[in-house]
């Protein structure tokens, strides 16, 4: 991606089609256009991935603007994100943290048509994402697979 959002130093892509996001810090200039750039980039490369990311605890500071504006990304983009996303992968690695983020990923469940999964540490994410991956690609119920 070549423009003034450079996304590169965002995405990690390592261990393809597993992707480590590392989203700029809250306060950071252009943070929410650079963090919807870098999804919008991943999307745009067609190809399946799992995306493994720090479960954010700043997200409690971040400014009603940034998170509505985040909402409406995800609404307006959220099937074309499922097309190429087969999981979103969080690292906690505090336990009552992680207890937390796990009570709001089966909240989002049942509006977001990907599994997410919340890890200790990173080891763990990229196992299960790993895991994520494989199951992708094992053919469905009806014969298919959903990669």
């Amino acid at each position: 991606m070549n423009s003034p959002l450079d996304v590169k130093d965002l995405i990690d892509l390592g261990r393809d089609p597993v992707v480590v996001f590392n989203p700029p810090s809250i306060g950071t200039p252009d943070r929410i256009e650079r963090y919807h750039a870098a999804l919008e980039w991943l999307i745009g490369r067609e190809r399946p991935f799992v995306l493994v990311t720090r479960a954010d605890g700043d997200e409690a500071s971040e400014s009603h603007e940034d998170r509505k504006s985040r909402a409406v990304w995800f609404k307006n983009n959220l099937m074309a994100l499922a097309q190429v996303c087969r999981g979103f992968v969080y690292v906690e690695q505090d336990e009552a943290r992680r207890a937390a983020w796990q009570v709001r990923a089966e909240g989002m469940a049942k509006t977001f048509p990907v599994p997410m999964i919340i890890a200790g540490d990173m080891e763990a994410a990229i196992t299960q994402a790993l895991d994520l991956v494989k199951a992708s690609r094992d053919p469905a119920p009806g014969g298919s697979p959903h990669a």
